[in-house]
């Protein structure tokens, strides 16, 4: 962001740019709390989960008048059994290593499995988790843990992120994004000892893939210029500079391999081989309304206190009630 910051104010001499950086875990309090005060950030990341409820409360400027083209950018053998069969083989829980990190997690994790499986989650204003395809494929995703111990326990999750236990040799394998990378590749003691592979495939081939995007304040006392820069910030020039700094893959199509040539020693570009086949995390309205209960029963499930099926036959049921 600061150097695309940068390249804008180098063109537009009169406009100062002060780029702040929050860690996920204060961001979206501290930007709810701006939106209350209406003294939000001129612009902010802005992701799927949360921009209903920001267009909702008219605390966003319309973007309308951009007139962009979002014409999206084009675009192995493993399947489950394989995939099984390799972690069990991992797996050595008296050094404390296990063949795949499997926590409670939808974006990295079971959402994958339910989309393989031909399964859903939410689709057209209906809940999928009724169906039995939902379900095996979040049965799969538990048993990694409860059944098969090819994961380390829920807990230790919460002690340890997946990425942090990945990169600590605690695990063999896990589901990680394209925005670890960078993450993943500066740390000396691990960036020469992983590589990248597609997901193992179900009876299909998916991968769940989201993205952040860029939200402008209706309080802003520079409208004008805030969008101008957000449109900026969607040029091939800006996407090329976000690809550069290794922050993420760029949505911009063809810039994509500014991201992927800075990565040489590591198949980066199975990210981009994905897309092909790429599920759009799933979304309603009214998901911040049961998603963190998704959560607990998940919670529920890992603690023994529901089965798989009454779980998602709860969560179906919620999610029913809510949507109607």
């Amino acid at each position: 962001m600061k150097a695309i910051a940068d390249a804008y104010m180098a063109e537009h001499p009169n406009v100062t740019i002060d780029v702040q950086v929050t860690p996920w875990g204060e961001y979206w309090t501290k930007l709810e709390a701006g939106a209350l005060g209406q003294s939000m950030p001129d612009i902010f990341w802005m992701h799927s989960n949360q921009f209903f409820k920001y267009v909702t409360a008219n605390t966003l400027l319309s973007l309308d008048d951009l007139n962009y083209d979002y014409a999206p950018y084009p675009d192995d053998t493993w399947d489950w059994a394989k995939f099984l069969e390799v972690a069990k083989k991992l797996t050595d829980p008296d050094k404390g290593i296990y063949g795949f990190g499997a926590p409670n997690d939808r974006q990295s994790g079971y959402l994958n499995l339910i989309y393989q499986n031909e399964g859903f989650a939410f689709e057209d204003g209906k809940s999928g988790y009724d169906q039995p395809a939902t379900k095996e494929a979040v049965q799969f995703w538990v048993d990694l843990q409860q059944k098969e111990g090819v994961s380390p326990s829920q807990q230790s999750f919460v002690d340890m992120g997946v990425d942090d236990q990945m990169q600590a040799g605690k695990l063999a394998m896990c589901f990680t994004g394209s925005w670890n990378m960078s993450s993943y590749t500066s740390n000396d003691l691990f960036k020469d000892k992983f590589d990248l592979a597609v997901l193992p495939q179900g009876k299909t081939r998916a991968s769940i893939y989201n993205g952040l995007g860029y939200a402008v304040s209706a309080f802003t006392k520079y409208p004008d210029v805030a969008k101008d820069f957000v449109a900026f910030c969607g040029t091939e020039e800006a996407n090329k500079l976000q690809a550069e700094q290794k922050a993420a893959i760029p949505a911009y199509a063809g810039t994509e391999h500014y991201f992927t040539d800075l990565f040489t020693d590591i198949n980066i570009a199975c990210y981009t081989e994905m897309i092909a086949y790429g599920v759009q995390y799933p979304f309603s309205p009214n998901k911040s309304l049961w998603e963190s209960q998704e959560e607990e029963l998940m919670n529920s499930v890992y603690a023994g206190e529901l089965t798989v099926d009454e779980a998602c036959d709860q969560l179906h049921a919620i999610i029913t009630d809510i949507e109607g």
